[in-house]
């Protein structure tokens, strides 16, 4: 069975102390995004061809998470002529130009997220049922950088993914 079957997303951006329900993705964000994948593709000596652009392109139209092998699958039933692994090569490209984050959800399947638009967040994931929830905490955030002070030590970045089990599956 594939992983995105049963996993669900409940997605939330924080805006001040009000957390609002889904993400959109603008033009302007999207443009960015593209500006960044070619900048990181010249600078590593690639070239941004037509089926890396269709696969960022789809990437942007989905808020969704995704794996890599359900975009392919999208893809080839598109018709994009984009072959599976210039999906998964493109994929590990975004990841490292920063425009798409991957998330270890066990340790067999990765979900992606597209960071285009979105504020940063981190996971609560179900082990059971796959639900993922997104949260923004500051004070985590707060606690997080003066851990990072306190040792010396300049961040760049971090994540949190939270493994457990959701309240519908804790029900069970």
């Amino acid at each position: 069975m594939n992983y995105l079957n049963k996993c669900q997303t409940d997605c939330y951006a924080t805006i001040g102390s009000t957390v609002c329900k889904g993400a959109v993705v603008t033009l302007s964000d999207k443009g960015a995004a593209l500006e960044s994948f070619v900048d990181y593709l010249r600078e590593k000596g690639f070239a941004c061809t037509p089926q890396r652009r269709a696969v960022l392109e789809e990437i942007l139209a989905s808020p969704n998470h995704f794996d890599a092998e359900e975009l392919a699958a999208r893809m080839r039933r598109r018709g994009d002529g984009v072959s599976r692994a210039t999906v998964y090569r493109t994929v590990g490209h975004l990841c490292k130009a920063g425009v798409v984050r991957k998330i270890d959800v066990d340790q067999t399947h990765a979900l992606y997220e597209c960071t285009a638009g979105v504020g940063h967040h981190e996971h609560l994931i179900c082990r059971r049922c796959g639900r993922i929830t997104e949260f923004q905490d500051f004070a985590l955030e707060k606690k997080i950088t003066a851990i990072a002070e306190a040792n010396h030590f300049r961040m760049e970045r971090h994540t949190v993914q939270i493994f457990g089990l959701c309240g519908r599956c804790s029900e069970q």
